[in-house]
């Protein structure tokens, strides 16, 4: 007790500093070493000592603190400030302006003049990338195939960051976009004018069965059939069906065959509602 009330009153610190403020990329931890000696400038005794590291900006604010046992031999410490990283890290500003580090050893008070952060060259260096301005790097920055599909987090790049037209045929490998990848009906973003070359008007969009037809349809395979009985009706003049055979032997204009014991091959009928002469069905040689 009579030591450790010695150094609360002349305790003090030889500083052998290295800060390794670096990116945020690697640990975010700052390696800090120093010296305690006594009152006569003789290293204290080894062991373990309880120690208080405390950051403040320049105007003396307290901004981030933490205790840790700490090692001492010779005097000499060596600690990472910002032992856990992930439980109880750094603020995202903490580096921000101008920063001091107190040191404070148990229950004594904390070590005087507060020492000031200053950066590593390497740190300096880092800053660079904080002035990188919108724009800075281009595809002319970019060494082919740095960038690669491990590089790129899920889901960020969107449609929002990539230009009208960007993305050509020429830049997707053959077999990367497969049907999975592409999203099904009204708003898939497929334009039927770019499918093939053709242009939508060239692709058949429905089947209509018309009269005397049953069937049709405007998805999959679908078929027509003549409706049975067949029956057209319409008011035409000339006939609403005509046959007629060309041929210079033998041949049939119209054919109709029953195989029951009653029945017509072809029935035609007529309804005469004027002075005019009516057909139901009319058949005529044109041999001379």
């Amino acid at each position: 007790m009579k030591t450790r009330v010695c150094w609360d009153m002349t305790l003090v610190v030889v500083l052998i500093t290295m800060l390794s403020l670096s990116a945020w990329a690697v640990p975010q931890q700052i390696n800090y070493q120093g010296k305690l000696t006594d009152q006569y400038g003789d290293p204290v005794t080894d062991g373990n000592y309880e120690m208080t590291f405390t950051m403040y900006d320049g105007m003396g604010t307290w901004l981030w603190a933490e205790t840790q046992t700490v090692t001492v031999t010779g005097g000499i410490y060596t600690v990472q400030i910002g032992q856990d990283p992930v439980g109880y890290p750094f603020p995202a500003d903490l580096f921000e302006g101008e920063r001091y580090l107190g040191v404070k050893v148990g229950t004594d008070p904390e070590m005087s003049p507060r020492q000031p952060l200053t950066s590593v060259p390497f740190a300096m260096r880092a800053e660079m990338a904080e002035g990188v301005v919108d724009s800075a790097v281009d595809t002319v920055h970019i060494v082919d195939s740095a960038v690669t599909e491990g590089k790129v987090a899920q889901s960020a790049i969107t449609t929002g960051k990539v230009a009208a037209n960007a993305i050509t045929g020429e830049k997707i490998v053959d077999g990367t976009v497969t049907a999975a990848d592409i999203s099904g009906g009204s708003g898939s973003g497929l334009d039927a004018d770019r499918l093939d070359g053709l242009e939508a008007s060239d692709f058949i969009t429905g089947v209509n069965a018309g009269t005397g037809l049953v069937g049709g349809g405007t998805s999959g395979d679908v078929t027509v059939d003549v409706q049975v009985p067949f029956l057209l009706s319409d008011s035409v003049s000339g006939g609403l069906i005509m046959g007629m055979n060309t041929s210079e032997s033998t041949g049939f204009g119209v054919y109709g065959s029953t195989s029951g014991s009653s029945g017509i091959g072809v029935y035609g009928y007529a309804s005469n509602t004027g002075n005019v002469y009516n057909y139901g069905g009319y058949f005529g040689n044109g041999h001379n």
